[in-house]
Order: C-alpha cells, then structure tokens, then sequence
C-alpha cells in the first residue's frame, strides 16, 4: 500500500504488485525504487515513478529471501535461506556470494569502512565486500556471545548490537568479544528480533512487546549487571 504524507487517511493499494505473495523485506535504493523480497526464489523492484516492476530471479539453491541491503557501492544484497544473493541495480544480473559453507542469513548491516555484517542462525559474518572474505563469529569463537542464531545487526557507540533468540548481544568488533543482556538483567524476554539505536536509546522487538534499553547503561566496561 502506498501512504501519502500531508494526506491523512488516503491509501492507495499498488495494483503492480500482486498481494498474494508475502513478503518479508522492503528496501529503497537511491534511485528510489522499491525491492522487496518474496515468497520464491526471486527479489522484485518496484518503479513507483513509472509505476512497473521488474522481477529478478537467482539461483534457487540459496533459498526463500528476506531481507536488503544496498552497500555503498550501490550493490543489492539479499539475504537467503542458504546464502547471500548480489543484484547490479542497473542491469539486474544476480549473482551468489561465495560462503564457506551453506548459511540462514536474516539480516545485513554495513558499517562506515564497508564492511558487510551478516546476521544468521550461526553467529554473525565479518565479509569484505572487495575481497570476499569472510569471518565468522559464534558462540564456539567469541566470549560472551550466549547465542548463535543472531536475528539483526546494528551499530552505536562503536559496537554491534544484535537481537537474537537468547537476548541482547553487545559485540566488539575490535576485540571479538561479547556480552550478552537477557531477562536477568531486565530484559521482558530473550526473544529480540532487533536493536535499534535512536537518540541515545536501543528499542528492542521482543516477545513481550518493546522495550527500549538506555545506550548509556550498557556501553560502559563494567556492564555485567541488571538494567
């Protein structure tokens, strides 16, 4: 559905794309086009100048999509089921990354020297979009980190926060260290799907509604302790 601002109460329904699908990512690009990732093995980009879509199909091996990112580059990168898909926005030619092994993928964040992080059901990656190299950081590697399916991926005060099925994970990515904040520090469940920093807070989706956690209680070094 297209919204209006200054309009209040008018809605349109984009008749271009059909409703039967679901979807499970959105994403504008700097052109201003709308991709969406969708129940099939393929992403599609909405034209809401020319009112079009263009249907970009890959490789069905790396499974259903869910969310995008576009890098600084101006690459589409969609997360998979079984890896990371790559579309040129300008001729639409997907493309898979190379992964070490076969990945669930749920989310993309970059941070500002381009690195490329990767949620997934094992840990987060560290890839380097130039070179393609990729790290991987879990439970067996990293101290702290109590959770492996990371869910979401963000950035404030020089870490990252990640929501996950076993809580708020706070990772350094210089030290490869982690702490981890679950309903025994205050969390209202260890279900968190994300942890979005906005004015000196983190918001947190959980499975008991949103919380919303101070940025200043939990970057200092001695953090260990109820919220």
């Amino acid at each position: 559905y297209e919204m209006f601002p200054g309009r209040p109460g008018l809605v349109r329904r984009v008749q271009e794309i059909p409703a039967s699908f679901r979807r499970y990512g959105m994403m504008t690009d700097r052109e201003g086009k709308i991709w969406l990732s969708r129940y099939g093995y393929n992403v599609d980009c909405y034209d809401p100048v020319a009112h079009t879509i263009r249907r970009v199909a890959y490789d069905a091996t790396n499974g259903l999509s869910n969310s995008l990112l576009q890098d600084k580059n101006g690459r589409i990168w969609v997360a998979c089921e079984y890896g990371i898909v790559r579309i040129d926005p300008v001729t639409y030619a997907a493309s898979t990354f190379p992964l070490p092994e076969k990945t669930y993928v749920w989310h993309f964040y970059q941070s500002g020297d381009g690195t490329i992080w990767a949620a997934t059901k094992n840990g987060i990656l560290n890839i380097d979009p130039a070179s393609g190299q990729v790290t991987r950081f879990n439970p067996a590697n990293t101290p702290g980190m109590a959770s492996g399916e990371i869910l979401s991926v963000h950035e404030a005060e020089g870490f990252l926060w990640c929501g996950s099925t076993g809580g708020l994970i706070r990772f350094n990515p210089q030290q490869h260290t982690a702490i981890t904040f679950t309903t025994r520090h205050g969390l209202p469940h260890n279900q968190v799907y994300a942890a979005i920093p906005a004015e000196g807070s983190l918001w947190l989706p959980t499975n008991k509604g949103l919380a919303r956690v101070s940025l200043a209680s939990v970057v200092k070094p001695d953090v260990d302790k109820v919220l």
